[in-house]
């Protein structure tokens, strides 16, 4: 999304920080990636804030956990990088406390359940997904075969495959299927490369 000599300049303010293909990232990392992004554009950047569950088999990152950064306006970044990732940092401030606490699974599932983006089928498997890790297995039930009865589903290479392991996991109990949400989330993480 942004270049390197920004990112690098960025994470001088930020040394607790991590960054992993233009996602700024706080550390210690869970079950789910937060933090914040840029979004290219002409003459500049949009500023993202996110939340991306780890343990959902997602082969790249995305902003489906996301929104842009109320009344931030586009960051100029063609200029000094210095001066842009120290505006970056500044502009951020008063959403980071916030956008940190979705790292916690309750506060994840609540903030996503709740929001227009449920109807987009990533969101709602995801949310099944943390009901899982959360022993909710009847609610994530109700939104995995929801999912699995949405024709539209079908045309997302693996998505149902996934639904019918986990469901399947899910009677042989819990566990199981939470051991599967985690192996996952230990293979985004060797493949994202985050601590």
């Amino acid at each position: 999304m942004i270049n390197s000599g920004f990112e690098k300049n960025v994470l001088k303010f930020k040394p607790s920080w991590g960054v992993v293909e233009g996602y700024f990232y706080t550390r210690p990392v869970r079950h789910i990636l937060c933090g914040f992004a840029c979004e290219r554009v002409r003459e500049g950047a949009y500023i993202w804030r996110f939340a991306l569950p780890l343990y959902d088999h997602l082969d790249s990152l995305t902003l489906n956990f996301g929104e842009r950064v109320a009344n931030s306006g586009k960051l100029m970044i063609s200029g000094q990088v210095e001066t842009a990732a120290e505006e970056f940092v500044r502009r951020i401030g008063p959403f980071e406390t916030e956008t940190y606490r979705w790292q916690d699974l309750d506060v994840f599932l609540n903030r996503f359940q709740a929001s227009r983006a449920i109807a987009n089928p990533w969101v709602r498997r995801a949310c099944a997904w943390t009901q899982i890790l959360l022993g909710r297995v009847s609610d994530a039930r109700v939104n995995l075969e929801f999912l699995c009865s949405n024709e539209g589903t079908r045309d997302y290479p693996h998505f149902l495959e996934d639904i019918e392991h986990v469901l399947s996991d899910l009677k042989n109990g819990v566990e199981n299927a939470r051991s599967s949400l985690l192996t996952w989330e230990a293979q985004t993480k060797r493949r994202l490369g985050v601590e």
